[in-house]
Parts: structure tokens; sequence; C-alpha cells
């Protein structure tokens, strides 16, 4: 039995109960702010059930205080505007059933929208919020589960507005040691877990389950890395085939493992990236004997590829850095997809 937990930001209290210890003031312009958004939407777009993600920081893919209280009051509006609004244990149940989710599998076009498609929805709402001078401006997006755009919608809500936590500097450096921030677009790779693919939460004692989905033949290896910088390797292991094909729904662990991830102290986030290619790459040895050089500022990036590539070994914060540029230097196309994961105490 593996476990999950790190020592991050303890999310004792859930983004409700945060917003009722600041002023009533401040939560009552948030929630007009939230009204304008929302209310931006036509009444009903399609009858077709509506599977809300979590509105997440963008690029990065995290959640906050701030975009947790804004996904629950998105919920309610949308709701109360008409749609059909999947329910938290919907869709927890049904992505929780990945042996159920293996012939769905074999369906997918579009895998940014998969889990939409998992639980049964026929039209998927995204949400993510950016900082700027003025404000938080939050997008939201409609679209069917082909991904056919049906509704877009933003609203800028000024800082002053926002009495809740909106950023998360240990999320943003875990997100910098894997370089999230540069990963292309694409649609041919995805790692999610049996809560989704988009800030997935799970509580003490539950047991995390990864999914991976690709959508041609592609060589595989995923890396976790925590909060304190720790990068380990998920997959593969000793005896672990690589090599994944298109329609099928892979798990880690396995629906045959012996084992399992469950989550203990100490609580908060992990950060879980892949990184695919064409054709098989060597994986490096992971040494913490081994000083970082990916991030040095005395060398040009070029001397950083160059010694990259030249090592066998490779501290820990540079595995993603280093599979790039052996994929540059023999000419390797690569894809990459990451996924936070938070765990909580269970209450």
């Amino acid at each position: 039995m593996q476990h999950f937990g790190l020592g991050g930001i303890l999310w004792c209290a859930s983004a409700l109960a945060m917003a009722n210890e600041v002023s009533s003031q401040s939560m009552q312009q948030l929630d007009l702010a939230i009204d304008r958004l929302v209310s931006q939407f036509p009444k009903v777009v399609s009858p077709e059930p509506v599977y809300i993600r979590p509105v997440v920081v963008a690029k990065r893919q995290y959640r906050t205080p701030f975009s947790d209280y804004l996904t629950s009051q998105v919920k309610f509006k949308m709701a109360a505007l008409g749609y059909r609004v999947l329910s938290d244990q919907t869709v927890k149940n049904t992505l929780g059933n990945t042996r159920g989710l293996r012939v769905k599998a074999k369906k997918v076009e579009k895998l940014s929208h998969s889990d939409a498609l998992f639980t049964g929805a026929g039209q998927l709402l995204n949400g993510v919020y950016t900082k700027t001078e003025a404000g938080l401006t939050v997008s939201l997006s409609l679209s069917d589960v082909e991904g056919v755009q049906l509704a877009t919608v933003e609203q800028l809500i000024p800082i002053v507005d926002v009495p809740l936590q909106f950023d998360d500097s240990s999320a943003d450096q875990m997100a910098s040691i894997v370089q999230v921030d540069s990963e292309a677009p694409q649609e041919l790779v995805q790692i999610a877990t049996s809560r989704g693919g988009v800030a997935p939460v799970y509580t003490e004692g539950e047991n995390i389950q990864f999914t991976i989905q690709v959508k041609k033949p592609l060589y595989v290896a995923i890396y976790a890395v925590d909060s304190e910088r720790h990068v380990s390797k998920l997959f593969p292991e000793a005896g672990d085939d690589d090599f994944l094909k298109p329609g099928v729904l892979y798990t880690i662990p396995s629906f045959d493992a012996k084992w399992h991830i469950q989550v203990k102290a100490p609580f908060g986030l992990d950060l879980v990236k892949m990184v695919a290619s064409v054709e098989r790459l060597e994986l490096p040895r992971l040494s913490d004997h081994v000083g970082s050089i990916s991030d040095s500022r005395s060398i040009t990036k070029l001397q950083i590829h160059q010694k990259l590539v030249a090592q066998k070994a490779v501290n820990a914060i540079d595995v993603v850095p280093f599979l790039r540029a052996v994929a540059r230097e023999q000419g390797i196309e690569i894809y990459e997809d990451s996924v936070f994961v938070r765990t909580e105490k269970k209450e």
C-alpha cells in the first residue's frame, strides 16, 4: 500500500466556512459579481444535463478558497436558470466506477471532455480565472461533450470585492518545477483521477486512482511533486508496460493491482505530471547528490540543454527539463499533461 498526502497547505475548512468568517458586506459584493457573471448565460441552451467542473486558476489548474466558493455559487445559479446540473454525489459515484468506464473510454473523441462523457452529461462547463492589475477575470465556457462551444461569459471582479484567498504560492512553485505553464495545448494525452481531471479532492482514508488516456500509441512516464519540492516517479515501475494504446482507460494502480494509494497525513497538494512520447525515452535516475541546473541563471539555455542530455542521473527537479531536452536532441515528439490533487483530513 502506498500513501498519498503531503505537507502543503492544510485545507481545514471549506470555502463556504471561510466565507462565513469574512464580512457580510464583502461577500455581498462578491455574490453580486457572480450574479452578473452567470446571468450572462441564456436561461437554457440544451435540456442535456450539465457537468460543472471546479473553477480553477487559469493554466495551472489548481483550486483556492475563492474558486471553491465561486464554483458552488455557479452551480446554484446555473440550476436556478433551469440547467440540469449534475450533483456532486452523482459525479463522484460515476467517475469512481473506473471499471465501468472502460467501455465508454472507447468512444471518447475529445480527451478534455472525457469526464463529462463518463458522467452521462450532455454539456460541460469549464471555468478559469486570471489575476490582472484590475482584478480577477473569471471566464466560463459551456460546450457539448464533442467540444462544440455553446456559450461563453466573462466578468472582471475587483480585488477589493474578493475577501477569499485566490492564489497559492506553494502550488505556483510546484507548477514551476514541472513546467506546467509551458505545456503545449493538445488532445492526445490526459491524466486524470477517479474524481475527474480538474483539481480533484480526496479525504483521509480514501483511495486515489489515476486514469490515463491516449489518442495514439505512446510511451508514458509519470512523476509526482509535492509542496516540499520532492519529485518521485510513479510510472513505470519495474515490469510495467509503458506503451499505451488509444481507446483504453488505464489506471494507476491497475484494476488487478494488489496495492492502493491511500490518503493519510500530512495533507495538502500533490501535482502529478505525465510525459508521453512517440518513441521510448531513456528515463533518468533521480539523485539528490546531483545539483539542479535547469533554473541556473549563470549559464545559457543552450548550455543547460547540453549539460542535461549528457547526464544519466539528474536532480529530481530537473526531470521534466531533462526529458524535453533529450526529446529535442533526438527529434522525438512529446506530449504533456498534469493534474493537481488536494488531500484533506476527514472531518
